[in-house]
């Protein structure tokens, strides 16, 4: 029989890294801003500007000393795995040509849960914008891709097939991708407040958005079987089955609204925001639709070296009518409380309310700081915590040369504090001009 590690060392590399740093959960986080990112994305009460830009709308009405805000450039992208920590990607997969020792394998399939390996990444990008008071227009750019891969599929990758008579399933495969341009109108309204009221601030917002989508790609489903051979058993072959069928497209368009509001405490400075980001959504994959499929038929008897036939493999495309994804719902709720001028405590509550485009409706918690002591230098920090990503750790500060400004912030995921513990990573940055 013919040993399948050398043709396993010859994917593993390559495989995995894609997997890992190119490919949990799809972007947690609606923001665009660095600030927010610094602060864990807690600051959904507390925004000025174009910052509410993917958070809650209402908070354009909050007052600023500025008329007119420009966006020069904003982004924010995530990346990272359920599994593997950065110190074990430094050491296994960042010197070129390294050999992997037995341990090393056992360490990399011990973090793996049953479940398998997931891996994502997404990215949000602020381009043209601008805000007056009450008032914005922008437009973005959002990307996001997910895939899990069976523990089985990379153990065999890893070992190859010198477990005999040992079934190989990979039941757990799953993958999405999708890729958009939004346009994006918001405005607010200053609700006014009766002087009997605990209010002495309230306002309603409303994001609309057009949405062209420039791809997307599913997997419907993935499932298989890879049975090794036996020799104690007198079964000399491999048996071989499986099932691919995923679906596609390369463009389409659809609509998106936000809905959001705020009220502002009398006496403390409090302020509390609802938003629901999608609350109606969706887009309309309408070009080059297509379905996929792959099938393994009568792979009961294959044997190594000679190859598999090709006449088991079949594999099929077809057009299909147009198809529909909801946008991926979510509930903030925020909160944003000054002791004192030049400081900042958040909080947030955010919830999934769907499952779609590699959305979960998991629950995440946020709290956030800011010290504003030194005005030309703001300090932030955040912790997150729940959803399937653990708890994460943020960092960030900004410029601030008063007509214009950069922010840069950081979030880690998988520990408490930055460094080889984690197992995800937020990095954005955010610079603007204001009058």
């Amino acid at each position: 029989m013919m040993d399948m590690h050398k043709m396993s060392s010859m994917v593993w590399r390559s495989s995995l890294l894609i997997l890992l740093f190119s490919a949990t959960s799809l972007f947690a986080q609606q923001g665009y801003d660095a600030r927010g990112a610094a602060m864990a994305f807690s600051n959904g009460a507390d925004t000025r500007g174009l910052q509410h830009v993917g958070l809650n709308p209402a908070t354009v009405a909050l007052r600023t000393w500025y008329n007119f805000e420009l966006n020069l450039a904003s982004a924010a992208a995530e990346f990272g795995n359920n599994s593997l920590r950065k110190e074990q990607y430094d050491a296994y997969f960042t010197e070129e040509n390294y050999f992997l020792t037995e341990e090393n394998r056992d360490d990399i399939l011990s973090v793996i849960p049953e479940e398998g390996l997931e891996a994502g990444a997404a990215a949000n990008i602020l381009g043209l914008a601008f805000f007056a008071p009450n008032f914005s227009l922008s437009v973005t750019g959002e990307g996001l891709g997910a895939v899990t891969v069976p523990r089985d599929a990379i153990e065999l990758a890893f070992r190859g097939n010198a477990d005999e008579g040992r079934t190989y399933t990979f039941d757990q495969s799953d993958g999405v991708g999708a890729a958009m341009v939004s346009f994006r109108l918001s405005g607010a309204y200053q609700i006014p407040v009766d002087k009997r009221s605990p209010f002495r601030f309230a306002a309603l917002g409303m994001t609309m958005k057009y949405m062209v989508g420039l791809g997307y790609g599913e997997v419907l489903d993935f499932s298989g079987s890879f049975e090794n051979f036996d020799l104690a058993q007198n079964r000399p072959f491999l048996a071989l089955n499986g099932h691919y069928e995923a679906i596609q497209a390369d463009g389409g368009n659809g609509f998106g609204i936000d809905l959001g509001g705020i009220v502002r405490f009398k006496g403390e400075d409090l302020t509390i925001g609802l938003s629901f980001v999608n609350l109606l959504g969706s887009i309309d994959w309408n070009s080059g639709t297509e379905r996929r499929t792959v099938d393994i038929i009568d792979g009961n008897e294959i044997q190594l070296p000679d190859g598999i036939p090709d006449s088991i493999h079949v594999s099929q495309t077809t057009e299909i009518p147009n198809f529909s994804r909801t946008l991926p719902r979510t509930m903030n709720l925020s909160i944003g409380y000054r002791p004192m001028n030049e400081f900042l405590l958040t909080a947030s509550y955010d919830q999934g309310l769907n499952e779609t485009m590699g959305a979960a409706k998991d629950a995440r918690f946020a709290m956030g700081a800011e010290y504003a002591g030194l005005s030309f230098l703001p300090l932030r920090t955040g912790i997150t915590l729940g959803d399937a990503d653990g708890v994460g750790f943020g960092l960030g500060f900004g410029i601030n040369a008063k007509f214009w400004y950069l922010d840069v912030g950081y979030i880690t995921r998988g520990g408490i504090f930055p460094g080889n513990s984690s197992r995800q990573a937020t990095i954005a940055a955010t610079t603007r001009l204001r009058f």
